[in-house]
């Protein structure tokens, strides 16, 4: 293990402990009875605990964001593509894309919820929403920053359009698009917990609304933390594949993540 791994280990574990003791002193300290601060141990006896419905919940949410994400990162590539192949359309694009993601989903999957109903569909598609735009964004921008030498030396060689764009510009925006996988995985898991807020049976954002309802606080931090690792694992994914596939590239070569 290299001495930076080490460094970046230590200190990630650092920031944890320090989160982790500030919360046990604060729950230890709080005497206000209109408030409560369960301890740590509490709130891992209640994941212990309630495990099967946990992982039943997180089993649901998951679904959801995982077909949401690819169907989100289908459509920005479809619309990207376009968008760079028919420069003529690429602004209306653009300009509907921005008016679709600045409406707020919370608002918007009541009025979904009325056209597709309840089902997973519905939930997949909120996810999608979720993701779709950062994807979008990022490699439009990458196709359109491609090496203008690059892209001159393949047209005097007697490239195509088409050529220049599958074998370079394509391949050289790839980088990109896995960095912004890693901000559009997470956007898919809070997508479907905004849909199953609206309507649903099983996930973990029914579970979220349960557990504020009922004010029962260890059960809600127990959620919370699924969600997060949840977050945090998809992020993690994407950015280590991302560093094993283009090490070279400065868009994930500025990503540190600590590996045990």
């Amino acid at each position: 293990m290299s001495r930076r791994r080490v460094i970046a280990l230590a200190s990630s574990g650092t920031v944890w402990l320090v989160l982790l003791g500030v919360w046990w002193l604060l729950s230890a300290l709080n005497t206000d009875p209109g408030t409560l601060w369960p301890s740590p141990p509490r709130v891992l006896s209640t994941l212990w605990d309630g495990r099967s419905a946990y992982w039943e919940n997180a089993e649901a949410t998951i679904r959801e964001a995982l077909a949401g994400f690819l169907g989100g990162v289908a459509l920005a590539l479809a619309v990207g593509l376009v968008s760079e192949r028919f420069r003529s359309v690429s602004g209306a694009l653009q300009r509907l894309a921005v008016a679709v993601y600045s409406l707020p989903l919370i608002a918007l999957a009541p009025i979904l919820v009325l056209w597709t109903g309840t089902g997973f569909t519905t939930k997949a598609l909120i996810a999608g929403l979720a993701c779709f735009f950062p994807v979008l964004i990022n490699l439009t921008q990458a196709l359109r920053t491609t090496d203008r030498n690059a892209l001159e030396l393949m047209r005097v060689s007697g490239a195509s359009r088409w050529q220049s764009f599958w074998r370079l510009e394509l391949p050289a925006a790839l980088p990109s698009l896995f960095a912004a996988f890693t901000v559009a995985a997470p956007a898919a898991i809070v997508g479907a917990l905004l849909a199953e807020w609206v309507g649903a049976e099983r996930g973990l954002g029914i579970e979220l609304l349960f557990s504020m309802q009922n004010y029962d606080i260890a059960q809600l931090d127990g959620t919370l933390i699924v969600i997060s690792a949840l977050s945090l694992l998809s992020w993690t994914f994407f950015t280590l594949l991302g560093r094993r596939l283009f090490p070279w590239h400065p868009s994930l070569r500025s990503i540190v993540v600590v590996e045990a």
